[in-house]
């Protein structure tokens, strides 16, 4: 299979990610459901791009990917609206 910034075209026309970067995206998701703290929810934001490019439907249902990404995304509105409320002030 041809390898291109991380998602594999294989022969059949899927694509699919490295096995490094599936199972960080996998450890990343697991740490965000137990603990949100911004710093993970921006790696788990980061790592939708990737999930979504490939076709990962399977795990984006079976590990609630969908969940997990709305709590990182509501834990990150409200950080930045802290900040700028405070640069504000």
């Amino acid at each position: 299979p041809l390898d291109l910034m991380g998602i594999r075209f294989n022969g059949d026309g899927s694509l699919s990610l490295r096995k490094r970067i599936f199972r960080r995206a996998r450890r990343a998701m697991k740490r965000c459901n137990k603990h949100a703290d911004v710093r993970k929810s921006r790696r788990i934001v980061s790592y939708n791009g990737w999930i979504r490019r490939a076709e990962l439907w399977w795990m984006v249902n079976s590990y609630e990917w969908k969940c997990v990404m709305k709590s990182a995304k509501l834990s990150i509105r409200y950080e930045q609206k802290r900040i700028n409320s405070r640069e504000t002030a």
